[in-house]
């Protein structure tokens, strides 16, 4: 089995809003001091302004979570709202496969457009049945009957056997693998009223060689034919593909609280997570899963109290470190929060999302040069990361490097246009004394969002040192119509 299991059904993102406006200094000639400084916001879960996703880093729901991971297996889902074929038809006919062995379902169904017909997967610890639509369909409408079920048993016999299905296996024990699976396919057609003939019909169809061939992962075609009659001569007998075990109905547990987890029965959820644990104390995945659900209900330190389970059961379970990292951030425990992104680095430096949000702790603690790298690890990491692009750029805001700062809120905006990067670059435009491009920029940002206060003040002071007095005591007028009560003092001292 995987030594280090990631499950992604929980994976939070923390979430930084640049809200960057003017503070302004006045002096006895009633000029702007050009020391300006910047106000950052960092917005915990609770306070995310979910009308606005150019505010989010798409990680919030956790069911966003399990889709993400799954796009790694299947690039097109279909939209079950528009198919005739429901997920729930396709349930029926596996547990007409299960029903066979006494069996209940402990992996994930899912319908994928870039398969045949259906295969068996891991991702991270979980099991998956990827399945084609139309391959289920032929089986739910007596098409293909025998075929069909003959391959969608033999993707079932690979997870009730356990095989690990990693790309890295031998030849030798995928080959095993194989004859193994065929031999549950043989028994489960057996049970189901297949002849002989029809159980081993298949295999004529299939990729195999005809003799044993020491570089090909499939073993020989009269050893398949031979681990399907084992199958089907057992069906006869007692079954012997399935033990109903302690460790077996711990995961039935744990899949049927994932699955109550995806369909946000999340109280649900948490009993059978918690009746996994208790038929098997040592289920860090399990402890992980309830974790998450407790983050989500709020419930932050019990939470916690699972994350270190998980943890103390699998010190290498990196994204135990790093969602426990991520409530300890939100409770604004950063040192904690700080030791637990840095190990889940350590454990799996490949992940952008944790250096992004140490880089994000880096910059409330005024370290800027260690920030700086965080985001840049991030960027190396995902070059299409514009968030991380416009963190940068803020922090170099901050250290003076405007023109540093006006190239990442460039490739923010080629990556993703947003109000906080165009307002952001103009702030740094108008730190290099280019007032009118910060300008164009103020506008681009009121364009797509009319009430965004920040951006009315901020044009207002370009406008200023345009010696444009009535622009800019108009801009402050609509910055305090929208909330922006800092600018009533501009307006006593500068437009009265």
């Amino acid at each position: 089995m995987i030594n280090i299991i990631l499950f992604f059904f929980s994976r939070f993102r923390l979430i930084v809003s640049f809200r960057v406006i003017f503070f302004i200094l006045f002096f006895c000639s009633n000029i702007f001091s050009q020391d300006i400084l910047v106000e950052w916001k960092n917005k915990s879960n609770s306070d995310i302004n979910t009308d606005n996703p150019t505010l989010e880093i798409k990680r919030i729901l956790k069911s966003e979570n399990i889709e993400r991971k799954l796009d790694e297996v299947c690039n097109s889902y279909y939209d079950d709202e528009n198919e005739s074929f429901s997920e729930e038809q396709a349930n029926k006919i596996l547990d007409i496969i299960l029903s066979t062995i006494g069996a209940s379902k402990r992996f994930v169904l899912k319908a994928c457009k870039n398969t045949s017909n259906a295969f068996a997967t891991t991702k991270n610890g979980i099991r998956y049945i990827i399945y084609d639509k139309e391959f289920m369909e032929e089986i739910n409408s007596n098409t293909n009957y025998w075929f069909n079920m003959w391959v969608l048993a033999h993707e079932v016999g690979h997870h009730i056997n356990g095989h690990v299905l990693a790309p890295d296996l031998s030849i030798e024990d995928r080959r095993w693998e194989e004859l193994e699976a065929d031999k549950f396919a043989g028994f489960v057609l057996a049970k189901l009223g297949a002849t002989l003939s029809q159980a081993s019909l298949p295999l004529d169809k299939l990729n195999h060689p005809e003799e044993d061939n020491l570089k090909s992962r499939y073993p020989s075609k009269y050893k398949r034919l031979d681990a399907v009659k084992q199958g089907f001569n057992n069906a006869i007998g007692v079954p012997t593909f399935y033990k109903k075990t302690v460790f077996n109905s711990a995961e039935e547990y744990f899949y049927s609280g994932y699955e109550k987890s995806i369909y946000k029965d999340y109280y649900g959820a948490i009993s059978d997570y918690t009746k996994a644990i208790e038929l098997n104390p040592n289920y860090a995945m399990a402890y992980y899963n309830r974790g998450v659900i407790k983050n989500e209900l709020k419930d932050y330190e019990r939470s916690i109290k699972d994350y270190d389970s998980a943890i103390e059961l699998n010190p290498n379970y990196s994204m135990a470190y790093y969602n426990r990292g991520l409530i300890k951030d939100n409770l604004g425990d950063q040192s904690g929060a700080l030791d637990d992104y840095t190990k889940a680095i350590e454990i799996y430096p490949e992940d952008p999302i944790a250096f992004y949000n140490r880089g994000i702790i880096y910059k409330n603690k005024e370290q800027y040069y260690k920030a700086i790298s965080d985001y840049t690890d991030a960027i190396q990491l995902n070059p299409n990361y514009a968030e991380a692009y416009l963190n940068r750029g803020t922090v170099k805001n901050i250290l003076k490097n405007y023109n540093g700062a006006i190239e990442d809120y460039n490739k923010s905006i080629n990556l993703n246009p947003n109000i906080i990067a165009f307002n952001n670059r103009g702030i740094s435009k108008n730190n290099n004394k280019d007032y009118n491009a910060a300008i164009l920029d103020y506008n681009k940002a009121i364009k797509m969002d009319s009430s965004y206060a920040d951006a009315y003040a901020n044009r207002g002071i370009s406008k200023f040192y345009l010696k444009n007095k009535d622009g800019a005591c108009e801009d402050w007028n609509k910055a305090i119509e929208f909330g922006f009560d800092n600018a009533k003092q501009w307006i006593v001292d500068q437009c009265n």
